[in-house]
């Protein structure tokens, strides 16, 4: 089975505050989000 990857940096949620985190998350839940992409090919395929 392929391993998906995320997009995000390994290691740079654990350096953001929890506010950071919050404001993140609520950003990329909004319209003006990124789109997600198909998770049913691992990124870069």
């Amino acid at each position: 089975m392929d391993q998906v990857l995320s997009m995000m940096p390994e290691g740079m949620l654990e350096q953001l505050t929890a506010e950071q985190r919050r404001d993140l998350i609520a950003y990329l839940r909004s319209p003006a989000g990124v789109e997600l992409h198909s998770l049913s090919a691992p990124i870069g395929q």
